[in-house]
């Protein structure tokens, strides 16, 4: 009964998704690096912030070996307008790490992602994510559907704190 309820919450959930989603540059991105800008730009800002700065930055910084040369200063005069100034140093440290390291490659995996500095289990995982695609399997159906088993996995949390309050 519950995978039913479930099932039928991922369909809600796809169609609202496909009636009220914003258009962001970053949506079909297949490219690691880009997904990798998307997602530090993206760190507590609003989307519609961070999407005028990412046209900006892969305009300015194409390629991550570009990026890895960056003049600091000039870096940091484009991030500036996010307001999270450390975007600059990390995103420039980041790409270095990649160069140095990793032959310019972005790595695959979340563990060898979440190993550059300031990246997280949730970065590394957007990241790492796009190799989904790669397997034949729709990167935005599998990004929805994760959302939508988190959510379900909290609502039920909540129903079952709900419930042990009124037994007690």
């Amino acid at each position: 009964m519950r995978a039913k309820q479930e099932s039928a919450l991922v369909r809600e959930l796809l169609e609202w998704w496909s009636q009220n989603q914003r258009i962001f540059p970053w949506r079909n991105a297949r490219n690691p690096y880009h997904i990798l800008v998307a997602e530090v730009l993206l760190h507590r800002t609003r989307a519609n912030q961070a999407s005028r700065a990412y046209e900006k930055f892969l305009e300015r910084y194409p390629t991550i070996e570009v990026l890895a040369a960056a003049d600091s200063g000039e870096l940091l005069d484009l991030l500036k307008p996010l307001g999270l100034s450390w975007r600059a140093a990390l995103l420039r440290s980041m790409a270095e790490m990649i160069v140095r390291d990793h032959g310019g490659l972005i790595p695959e995996a979340a563990e060898e992602l979440k190993s550059l500095p300031g990246l997280g289990d949730y970065i590394a995982s957007a990241v790492s994510t796009h190799d989904i695609a790669l397997l034949g399997v729709s990167y935005k159906e599998t990004i929805i559907e994760t959302v939508a088993a988190s959510f379900i996995t909290v609502v039920a949390l909540l129903l079952d704190a709900i419930e042990s309050l009124k037994k007690n």
